[in-house]
């Protein structure tokens, strides 16, 4: 049962933080139109410029997760046939060996 009061209470932690987290930032309720209406504005070049970023970066990421967990598991597929390509023969296989 202590795992279970651990577990609730480690997940009542992150519900705070991430509800402090999300009243606090004012910034993080700015819509892309905001930076739209910001472009022509010299002083907040460098918020447009993050506009521009944040959606670079949400674009890429669903293809960087997929492309990574396709070549991990590529290559932990291609280790299990080079291990039991390596792996020597039984001394009691009465089979003919391969040609």
């Amino acid at each position: 049962m202590t795992w279970l009061r651990r577990f609730l209470r480690q997940l009542f932690h992150l519900a705070v933080i991430v509800l402090v987290v999300l009243s606090v930032s004012a910034v993080a309720r700015a819509c892309p139109t905001c930076g739209d209406a910001l472009a022509n504005d010299p002083h907040h070049q460098s918020r447009v410029a993050g506009y521009g970023y944040s959606i670079v970066f949400m674009m890429s990421v669903p293809y960087l997760l997929i492309g990574s967990f396709g070549s991990y598991a590529y290559f932990i597929t291609r280790r299990a046939r080079n291990a039991e390509k390596s792996q020597p023969p039984d001394e009691y296989d009465e089979s003919p060996p391969a040609k």
